[in-house]
């Protein structure tokens, strides 16, 4: 179960949704906040559920899928712009989370879009 969150956890949280484009790593946010690794993660985890890298992989998730939606640009091009330095592990991720690959989900969303407007 998950508590409340707190305005610590919060800062954290919009720091990393602020750079979630950069390369983060547990040891900066440290750096930046002033806590252990632990103690963060286990900060975290109990406000938020999941570990501090977890959420920011499904944020930007969240990001790309949103840029798959809107934009005409290539998926390797959007996993960099998300964040992800290997676009393989970026499909991966990707399909593990959403269960289509990021092309067959622009596919799917493309196809969507054209029969909506068409009716």
């Amino acid at each position: 179960r998950t508590q409340p969150m707190n305005a610590e956890v919060k800062k954290i949280i919009d720091y990393m949704e602020e750079n979630a484009t950069q390369e983060l790593s547990i040891a900066q946010l440290c750096e930046h906040f002033g806590y252990t690794p632990a103690h963060l993660c286990r900060k975290f985890k109990k406000a938020i559920g999941l570990p501090p890298m977890n959420y920011l992989k499904l944020y930007r998730l969240e990001l790309a899928q949103e840029k798959l939606w809107n934009s005409t640009a290539s998926v390797n091009s959007i996993a960099a712009e998300c964040g992800f330095t290997d676009a393989n592990y970026f499909t991966r991720c990707f399909k593990e989370h959403f269960g289509v690959s990021p092309l067959a989900y622009r596919k799917d969303q493309s196809g969507f879009a054209w029969s909506a407007s068409r009716k």
